[in-house]
């Protein structure tokens, strides 16, 4: 039992998550064993585990953190190479879709860092510009699962936790450019004449780019310690 939790440390965000999920296993487990089944030596193993070894957590918080930040960051700009190539090619209406889909993304991303930052008790604009300068750099997500990561808090006044604040901008990428624009590219590609290597490159990074996005933002919903409590079957 205690050897899942270097498992869970590796993939969540938090050290919490990763603690409450193999205990609430440990609970499944003295439901369906007979009474007394837990012995010594299994308490002996997971007391040992949860004196955690920091280098593994900090290994796998800051992989899971830079490679967040460099896929989102390919994706934009990926996407405007893409844009380019279009209008090169004479099919502004592609160009002029995807380029609608990343305005959405960062108009959605600026909205909750402006939303954020009305509240906080210092130096509210300067960190407000500083977020937006994140944003159309294409490397919020990345920053904001590096937060996360390191366990930073809350700042005074701050809207969202940093938990919620990344779910949130991993929401909009998703559904405003990362779906939609993998959908177009692929649609383009299809109608294309000639394929280029670039174009397969794109759809590539785009592919990747939602489906970590979709798995890092349902994994840290799912393994918060706050709603599993709030849904302990789920």
């Amino acid at each position: 039992m205690g050897g899942s939790i270097p498992r869970f440390i590796s993939r969540s965000v938090t050290t919490p998550a990763a603690v409450v999920a193999p205990l609430d296993a440990l609970r499944y487990y003295n439901q369906v064993k007979p009474a007394g089944s837990f012995e010594a030596a299994d308490a002996k193993e997971l007391g040992q585990l949860l004196v955690l070894d920091t280098d593994k957590v900090a290994w796998g918080v800051k992989f899971r953190a830079y490679l967040g930040a460099g896929v989102s960051a390919a994706d934009g700009l990926s996407d405007a190479y893409m844009i380019k190539t279009f209008y090169d090619m004479g099919d502004t209406a592609n160009a002029k879709g995807l380029l609608a889909m990343v305005g959405a993304n960062l108009a959605g991303q600026g909205i909750i860092v402006y939303g954020q930052c009305q509240g906080l008790k210092k130096n509210r604009w300067k960190t407000a510009l500083l977020e937006m300068l994140t944003v159309v750099s294409f490397v919020k997500p990345g920053l904001d699962a590096y937060r996360v990561a390191s366990g930073a808090e809350q700042l005074p006044g701050a809207a969202l936790s940093p938990l919620n604040e990344m779910i949130y901008t991993k929401g909009g990428e998703l559904f405003f450019e990362a779906i939609p624009g993998l959908v177009l590219q692929l649609v383009a590609l299809l109608n294309a004449e000639q394929v280029s290597n670039v174009a397969i490159g794109s759809i590539l990074i785009s592919t990747a780019s939602t489906a970590l996005t979709a798995t890092t933002m349902f994994w840290d919903w799912d393994t918060d310690p706050g709603n599993r409590k709030s849904s302990p079957d789920w």
